[in-house]
């Protein structure tokens, strides 16, 4: 009897180990491959660090619970922040970003405000967190990095992409001669502490982009039959003319359209990135300027331009892998809070929709004062063969 119970007992407690692995493996799994589904966004997540255990032990736990997508990025963000993993039980959510989780993982300000209380000089570490933008260049993504105190600011930041990180991301082997790291730079919040370099802040950029486009968008970047450098180029338009999130495969695929077409891609970002300076990085577009002799002028050059003209988030990434299955070969955005565009496939019906919208009537008209969407919410234009004498946007 005894025997027959302990049997039962055993199988029950394999049974119920097995479930668990498995639901843990399911639930780990599905976060790596969709991120956070809607309805499982600020779930509460409690991850307990134990007396003795390392950043690579806690990774692990994170990992399992679907927080953190790379082991190696968590890891680094630790080592960067100075500060140790506080022994205890953790209230995590889902959807948090590994730097908001590095800071409720080791006490953030508390832990540091405790060690000066200790008794640390006026040469203590100290820590800032910085948010870079979904869309943002290299130089305001260096400004900000300044605005938080890193070592060296924005001249040293520039000059550390400068350097050839290949042998550590073998994403960046691919890259055309004389490309940059623009658009490789993923766009988060980060910790920025005061014994970091610039070398190290553009490692754990780059660190993040590693682990954000996955195994499963490789796949798919191959599949479709683009580079990843190219992948990256087209999401860096799109995150520059997309507001509405819903929109990014849509404007996506209009683009790639138009390169199937064999039609000018004529998007008025690209023009921005050659003539933004630091006053305005990313100027209203008209006029001449559609008409400039570079090889990132998408007005003038066909195909994609040379490089990424900014640095995409994940959302416009994804949108370029999966792009909206449509026709369309034109839009205009409608001006109003919302963002959105008006879609078509029909030349004639794009210009009534830019002459409803933008007030650009058969070229007789201009578009009244502030319509036109100006820096972060560059305006559309009219993919034709030839660069026209005036730009919608």
């Amino acid at each position: 009897m005894v025997r027959i119970l302990t049997q039962t007992i055993k199988i029950v407690a394999i049974a119920g180990i097995g479930l668990l692995v498995a639901v843990g493996a399911t639930r780990a799994m599905a976060y790596y491959l969709d991120e956070v589904r809607a309805d499982d966004a600020g779930r509460p997540v409690t991850v307990a660090v134990a007396d003795g255990e390392g950043a690579s032990d806690v990774a692990a736990k994170l990992e399992d619970e679907g927080l953190i997508r790379s082991k190696t990025y968590f890891e680094t963000q630790i080592r960067l922040s100075g500060v140790d993993l506080v022994v205890g039980e953790h209230n995590l959510r889902k959807g948090m970003s590994v730097p908001e989780i590095v800071d409720v993982m080791t006490g953030g300000g508390e832990q540091r405000a405790a060690e000066g209380d200790a008794g640390a000089d006026d040469e203590a570490e100290t820590s800032t967190q910085v948010t870079i933008i979904e869309g943002w260049r290299t130089e305001q993504i260096a400004a900000a990095l300044e605005e938080a105190n890193l070592e060296g600011g924005a001249e040293a930041f520039i000059e550390a992409t400068k350097e050839d990180y290949s042998e550590r991301f073998s994403f960046l082997e691919g890259l055309p001669e004389g490309a940059t790291l623009e658009g490789f730079l993923f766009p988060d919040t980060y910790t920025i502490t005061s014994n970091m370099s610039a070398a190290d802040a553009v490692e754990v950029m780059l660190q993040n982009f590693d682990a954000k486009y996955n195994p499963e968008l490789r796949t798919r970047t191959e599949e479709m039959g683009l580079s990843l450098f190219e992948v990256v180029t087209l999401a860096s338009i799109v995150e520059r003319e997309a507001q509405a999130r819903k929109e990014r495969p849509i404007i996506a695929a209009v683009y790639l359209n138009r390169i199937e077409a064999d039609m000018l891609l004529q998007a008025d970002p690209t023009v921005q990135y050659v003539i933004g300076t630091e006053e305005d990085w990313w100027p209203k577009v008209g006029g001449s300027q559609t008409g400039i002799d570079n090889p990132y002028n998408t007005y003038v050059y066909k195909g994609f331009p040379p490089g990424p003209i900014a640095n995409p988030g994940l959302a416009s990434i994804q949108g370029v892998l999966t792009p909206d299955e449509n026709d369309y070969l034109f839009f205009v955005a409608k001006q109003d809070e919302t963002g959105e565009h008006v879609f078509t496939a029909d030349l004639a019906e794009h210009e009534q929709n830019i002459c409803t919208y933008l007030g650009t009537c058969n070229g007789a008209a201009v578009p009244p004062e502030g319509d036109a969407a100006e820096g972060d919410a560059p305006a559309d234009i009219v993919p034709v063969e030839e660069p026209p004498a005036e730009s919608t946007g």
